[in-house]
């Protein structure tokens, strides 16, 4: 699928097999973009109107009234104070395309460059309020913003993903040696367990694309195109690490930068038409 124009920094998990990339056809023009890669459909939506370029874009889906929406946030700064201004919502099914403005009760802005993940009709994305490090959440059919608690004594100061583990939401934390896993088992007592993980091949500070996969491994790639390059899957029953080599044909890496960002995610094909 060709884009008018360019693909911006944000990346999308893969929502129900559809996805949302942000095309950029003109200087400050921001045109979100529903895209299904099995069928090849793009759906292109309305501009963005805001007084600021600085967008925050998410992409969830409500399996109550099977229902996709896009969320936007506009992100300004002001004396050192940076938050989210205006909050705007597109409901795809609704008729005509068009965004209309939403309130938030509590100032916080979401981390530049950072994948949004939706599990059951929640949105979840990593933010910051008052430069603490937190987890905001989004309910994709009522449209109300909230706030999960760390757990008590954790680090959670540099969240590097947010993952479904086994139906979860699961914040995913590395250092150069080992990798931290923080399982949200029970979202009204905000209770968490911790699980750590470890590579020998793996320097985790050169990793940027994580996921879990159905059967309850992380897995996660190193963010540069090179050929070939590896997969790994830690398990965390067996606590084994297995490495997978992918090589792309080099009429594909044509014409790619080697520094553009890789991404890979636990895509699941739809044949859905919107």
């Amino acid at each position: 699928m060709t884009l008018n124009g360019g693909s911006g920094p944000e990346r999308c998990l893969s929502v129900q097999g559809f996805t949302c990339l942000i095309d950029r056809p003109r200087e400050k023009e921001r045109v979100p973009v529903i895209c299904n890669p099995c069928t090849r459909q793009h759906l292109t939506l309305p501009t963005v109107k805001a007084k600021n370029s600085d967008l925050r874009t998410f992409f969830g889906y409500d399996p109550i009234k099977k229902e996709f929406k896009v969320l936007c946030m506009t992100v300004t700064k002001y004396r050192k104070q940076v938050n989210s201004k205006e909050h705007q919502v597109l409901a795809i099914g609704e008729g005509r395309l068009s965004w209309r403005k939403i309130k938030c009760l509590f100032p916080h802005y979401p981390e530049r460059e950072r994948d949004g993940i939706c599990i059951n009709g929640i949105l979840y994305y990593v933010a910051r309020s008052d430069k603490t490090c937190l987890i905001a959440s989004f309910d994709v059919r009522s449209e109300e913003f909230g706030l999960i608690n760390m757990p008590e004594g954790s680090e959670l100061t540099n969240i590097s993903a947010l993952v479904n583990f086994k139906g979860k939401l699961c914040a995913v934390v590395y250092s150069s040696s080992h990798g931290e896993l923080w399982v949200l088992d029970d979202t009204q007592k905000e209770k968490w367990s911790k699980h750590s993980f470890v590579s020998p091949d793996t320097d985790f500070e050169g990793v940027k694309s994580t996921w879990a996969t159905d059967a309850g491994e992380i897995a996660w790639v190193i963010s540069r195109w090179k050929n070939p390059f590896y997969v790994f899957f830690y398990n965390l029953d067996s606590k084994s690490v297995r490495r997978v080599e992918i090589n792309i044909e080099d009429k594909v890496l044509k014409g790619i930068d080697r520094y553009a960002h890789l991404s890979v995610t636990n895509y699941v094909e739809s044949v859905m038409i919107l």
